[in-house]
């Protein structure tokens, strides 16, 4: 039997309810554009979501498809699938893992034990702003309305995105009416003008 990672997220419950949808990139696309109906078709794959009537603990996950072009000008979709989480901000994340080590933490090189706090957060986050210094910034944190993911409403949570995957980068390449007999709306190789298609 594989071992399973401390620090692995199984998410079985978490596929369980649709999630949420992000769109980049598709607005204001005019009638007859193909990434209209691209747009329209990716909405149609999730069960549209009412935002006041919702229930905050069926929030868990969020997939985004995000329209952009590369170096040369061409159309691409990226896809990417998250899943979301809530962790206390209470108590800074040094200070957590201070009070959640089982083991007397070595302090022979530090003064007093915010040094020891400073010196973990530089190590762990490679000499830069650590993970902890940013969730502790006001814009990082919210407060709940309700409870989630056995988080007490009315209390301030970090929500964080890790991604499930997979990752694809897509491009589209046709879009015909109907099932493999209608008329070819839009085809990324071969382009007609108005009188060959109406031939």
């Amino acid at each position: 039997m594989q071992e399973v990672k401390k620090n692995h997220k199984v998410f079985s419950v978490t596929l369980q309810a649709p999630p949420l949808l992000i769109m980049n990139g598709f607005g204001n696309r005019e009638e007859g554009d193909p990434y209209k109906i691209v747009s329209l078709m990716i909405q149609s794959l999730f069960p549209p979501i009412k935002v006041q009537a919702m229930n905050l603990s069926t929030c868990k996950r969020v997939v985004m498809f995000n329209l952009s072009t590369d170096e040369t000008g061409e159309p691409y979709i990226e896809f990417r699938h998250y899943g979301v989480s809530a962790r206390q901000r209470a108590v800074n994340k040094g200070i957590k893992k201070v009070i959640n080590n089982k083991k007397v933490p070595d302090m022979s090189k530090f003064k007093d034990l915010a040094d020891y706090i400073l010196h973990n957060n530089r190590v762990s986050s490679g000499g830069m702003s650590s993970e902890s210094e940013m969730d502790d910034l006001p814009e990082s944190k919210i407060v709940l309305p309700e409870d989630y993911q056995d988080k007490k409403g009315g209390t301030q949570v970090a929500i964080k995105l890790h991604e499930l995957g997979p990752r694809l980068k897509m491009r589209l390449y046709k879009i015909e009416e109907g099932f493999c007999r209608g008329n070819v709306v839009f085809h990324s190789d071969i382009k007609k003008s108005k009188s060959e298609i109406k031939q």
